[in-house]
């Protein structure tokens, strides 16, 4: 094993991903327990709607302690991981600097500063650094396949990597097309804005593999 602490590392970050959609999901069933309490409040079905609002309550949680969980291993992954590879520490630096920014957005936002506006700027702040430490650790992970001469570990890295911008310029190019006025405008940006979100989704999943890939690769060489 000539990477041994990008192997431990970039394990940490798969581990870190499964344990993310898993929450991810828990989110979605948790929007479905909304609707289903709501329709049982609105034909007075008072037992069903206990029981939906203790299953939002639970699922909530466990939502919540998996995403918390998976960060802290993302950080510790990255700090191990660039001990070999120094994109690794970078995606580390905006890792630290994103979990920093946003717990203070969210505190403003509890506080009532700015009438909300801290609930945006955490929102912005938690989507760049996503971004960020997405792209350096496909860059770290690149750079490591070079290193090994894994020649197809390095040209699904680079796929990966153009999926992610492909994604984020559809989301751009939509947030400016939603900014002008007119049917035609709203219905542009939507339907950008809907095929981008439908690519992250993808994204997820193919990020999950190539997390796989890479481990299997750093394990094996």
């Amino acid at each position: 094993m000539t990477f041994p602490n990008a192997y431990k590392g970039v394990k940490k970050l798969h581990t870190a991903q499964v344990l993310g959609l898993i929450s991810a999901i828990l989110g979605v069933v948790i929007a479905i327990f909304v609707v289903l309490s709501v329709a049982a409040i609105s034909t007075q079905n008072e037992p069903a709607a206990v029981v939906f609002g203790l299953l939002i309550l639970v699922v909530g949680i466990a939502a919540g302690v998996l995403a918390i969980i998976a960060y802290i291993l993302q950080i510790v992954g990255l700090k191990k991981a660039s001990h070999d590879d120094n994109s690794f520490y970078t995606a580390f630096v905006f890792a630290i600097i994103g979990l920093v920014l946003t717990v203070l957005a969210t505190i403003f936002s509890s506080l009532n500063v700015a009438n909300g506006f801290g609930d945006d700027i955490a929102s912005l702040f938690t989507k760049f650094s996503t971004i960020i430490i997405t792209a350096f650790v496909i860059i770290g992970v690149s750079n490591l396949a070079g290193k090994l001469e894994q020649s197809a570990m390095a040209k699904r890295a680079k796929s990966v990597g153009t999926l992610q911008i492909v994604i984020l310029a559809l989301s751009i190019v939509a947030s400016i097309i939603a900014l002008f006025t007119g049917n035609a405008a709203t219905i542009i940006s939507g339907v950008l804005g809907l095929i981008a979100s439908l690519l992250t989704v993808v994204f997820a999943i193919v990020y999950l593999v190539f997390l796989g890939k890479a481990k299997k690769m750093l394990k094996e060489n």
